[in-house]
């Protein structure tokens, strides 16, 4: 049986993979939809706008996947990933004034994907 990290895990990266992109619509359907939120809520994780997530990862990390993906092996915490997800989340949902872009859709894949590597 899967668990809740991977299940959770493995919707995102598939409406990342065939969703999110395909349509001007499919931005809102994750940016502006209760359902990516209520999730993280579930699993406990929290949206601290990146605090808990640049103090493990650093600032770097945060703020762009190439600089992510150099370090991606010591993300280690399953609970400090999502809630840097739900906070990055929360950016794009209520302080940018831009779209996510193709940098941030692999930021966000490349974490999904860190999650169910580390649940297995």
């Amino acid at each position: 049986m899967k668990s809740e990290v991977i299940s959770f895990a493995e919707k995102y990266i598939n409406f990342f993979h065939n969703k999110f992109g395909t349509t001007p619509q499919s931005y809102y359907q994750f940016f502006d939809s209760d359902t990516f939120p209520n999730d993280c809520r579930k699993l406990g994780y929290e949206m601290d706008c990146g605090k808990s997530f640049i103090a493990a990862y650093g600032e770097e990390a945060w703020d762009k996947y190439d600089n992510l993906a150099r370090i991606i092996d010591k993300a280690t915490d399953v609970k400090i990933i999502g809630s840097g997800l739900f906070s990055k989340w929360r950016y794009f949902n209520h302080w940018s004034y831009s779209h996510a872009t193709e940098e941030d859709k692999k930021w966000f894949l490349l974490l999904f994907e860190r999650m169910i590597a580390l649940d297995k």
